[in-house]
C-alpha cells in the first residue's frame, strides 16, 4: 500500500516538474527547445 502511494505521489511530482520545465523552455530558451523538447514527448 505503502509503495503504491509513494507511485502515485512521485509521478504526480514527476509530471508537474515536466509541465513546469516545459513551459520554461518554451517561455525562455525557444530557439534551443525548438523541436527537441517537443519531439522526444
Amino acid at each position: 500500500m505503502k509503495k503504491i502511494c509513494f507511485f502515485f505521489i512521485s509521478l504526480i511530482i514527476y509530471l508537474i516538474f515536466l509541465q513546469g520545465f516545459l513551459f520554461l523552455s518554451r517561455k525562455n530558451s525557444r530557439k534551443a527547445f525548438s523541436g527537441e523538447g517537443l519531439s522526444v514527448l
